[in-house]
């Protein structure tokens, strides 16, 4: 049934979150993915009012998060692994950072890309 209590308790919750996703309850009624599904986290806080909403548009089965891989890479920076990775997955890269720290040897061991690139991001301070 169209618009039944789950949706309408979503609806809810969403405007009690300070926001109403239509598109989210809408995609669920035509089979299509949640427009809230990529969302990672949501932190809030104040004053003043600030809210942080961390999201990826990535699909989970996509290969960049799922194949493991093993590689080196020698006298790359940051942002030329983060490129690489991007160029090699289909996707551009828009590595925006003023921090691009510069590495004599990285390695990925068993390891998705997209792990690599989080777990460099986390070391150097780059906030994604």
């Amino acid at each position: 049934m169209a618009g039944g209590y789950g949706e309408r308790r979503r609806q809810r919750q969403l405007q009690n979150q300070g926001g109403y996703c239509d598109r989210e309850l809408e995609g669920r009624r035509q089979g299509q993915p949640p427009a809230l599904r990529g969302v990672r986290s949501v932190e809030a806080s104040g004053p003043p009012s600030v809210v942080v909403v961390k999201a990826t548009a990535l699909p989970f089965s996509s290969s960049i998060r799922q194949t493991k891989k093993t590689k080196a890479w020698e006298s790359y920076t940051l942002s030329g692994i983060a490129n690489q990775v991007a160029g090699q997955n289909g996707l551009k890269c828009m590595y925006e950072s003023s921090i691009n720290p510069s590495y004599g040897r990285v390695e990925q061991n068993r390891q998705s890309d997209i792990k690599l690139l989080e777990r460099l991001c986390k070391d150097a301070g780059v906030r994604g």
